[in-house]
């Protein structure tokens, strides 16, 4: 694989921002693959992988834009880029040059017919170019099926689209995200350093020591940023390069897109946001009418 990193070109970029109370039926739902938007463009029968501006790297000679070549008329594609599985993208970001990246493609005025179908059950054996599964569902309770199906599959989620041929430079309230969503109660073992509010290190334990596992700062409200800084910034026991550690008193209820691993290992989670707290054990000093 050949990369460079340029970032003279601009492609349109649709922002999804439809509210999930307002989807009408039947409605077209796409697989949301974990990884990152890619254009790929074919000219002269030469093709070239592009991701979203902002990051500014260009892709050819891979065996994506190979099989773009052999497969694929000239024209504009846009896909999800993704490397093994599709269903964690911190595995993408590890590979960002990898010759193993693949991409499912989800939007064209293109003939897609000769490409394959993204295998759902067997993503590991997917050619390097595919386009996305596509569903038309009718009802709530069929959403419901395929939100069950693709959750317990692990993949990131659905796209739901009123016009799947829409695609435009903006935001738009006809398509939906579909993310799956996991609650988890962690005790705070520390607060960062450097957050201008406030942003919570959760811990989990390993054998008989806490480990830190990920911060978590979106979801509380300023004043309960502020409490909540003010109290345990009376209770730090030690400091690590960027957080204040604390005892593991505080338990907050978090709600997150799913568990990272690396090497087989608990990592960290993926997106999580506050959605309540209690105090654990906690003497009278630790309340937070301080």
């Amino acid at each position: 694989m050949k990369t460079t990193i340029e970032k003279d070109y601009h492609f349109p970029v649709l922002k999804i921002r439809g509210d999930l109370a307002e989807i009408k039926f039947p409605i077209w739902a796409d697989l949301k693959l974990d990884g990152e938007l890619c254009f790929l463009e074919i000219k002269n029968g030469k093709a070239m992988l592009y991701n979203k501006p902002k990051y500014g790297r260009k892709r050819w000679d891979c065996e994506i834009t190979k099989q773009a070549e052999l497969l694929l008329d000239d024209g504009l594609y846009i896909g999800e880029l993704y490397y093994g599985d599709g269903k964690d993208v911190y595995e993408l970001l590890r590979h960002k040059v990898d010759d193993n990246l693949k991409l499912s493609i989800f939007w064209s005025k293109k003939d897609l017919s000769l490409l394959p179908r993204f295998h759902l059950n067997t993503p590991h054996q997917n050619p390097p170019l595919t386009r996305i599964p596509r569903w038309k569902v009718k009802n709530k309770e069929e959403l419901g099926k395929l939100k069950k199906k693709v959750f317990k599959l692990g993949y990131e989620g659905l796209v739901l689209k009123k016009d799947p041929d829409l695609w435009f430079d903006g935001q738009t309230t006809k398509w939906y995200k579909i993310k799956r969503e996991a609650t988890a109660e962690l005790p705070v073992i520390g607060f960062a350093k450097r957050a201008k509010l406030l942003s919570l290190l959760l811990g989990h334990k390993v054998g008989e020591n806490w480990q830190p596992l990920c911060f978590v700062g979106g979801g509380f409200s300023l004043t309960e940023k502020q409490i909540l800084r003010d109290v345990l910034s009376k209770h730090v026991i030690g400091e690590t390069k960027d957080a204040y550690l604390v005892e593991p008193r505080l338990v907050v209820e978090v709600a997150h897109q799913g568990i990272i691993k690396i090497d087989g290992k608990v990592h960290s989670l993926r997106h999580p946001i506050f959605r309540a707290f209690r105090w654990d054990k906690a003497p009278e000093d630790w309340h937070l009418e301080e």
